[in-house]
């Protein structure tokens, strides 16, 4: 595993992502972005809508890999949690 120091980068992308990952393994994930991003930084995380309701009751079940419905306010939530 690649390790780097604290505050190494300027931008972080995540594109979707964070809805195949269990609630516990994406509090770790944020919280390790937190300590890579500068304090100018960007982190950037897409995940498909579940506030459609095609892709909430359809669309999100046809990708198996999908296992956590993640909602705006969680992620709002979430970025709080480490940023504020």
């Amino acid at each position: 595993m690649v390790s780097f120091e604290d505050q190494t980068f300027a931008i972080i992308s995540i594109f979707h992502v964070v809805e195949c990952l269990n609630y516990d393994y994406l509090d770790e994930l944020v919280s390790e972005c937190k300590r890579l991003l500068s304090t100018e930084a960007l982190l950037i995380i897409e995940t498909p809508s579940i506030d459609n309701l095609i892709v909430s009751t359809n669309n999100f079940y046809l990708d198996n890999t999908r296992i956590t419905h993640i909602n705006a306010s969680q992620n709002h939530f979430l970025i709080r949690k480490y940023w504020l």
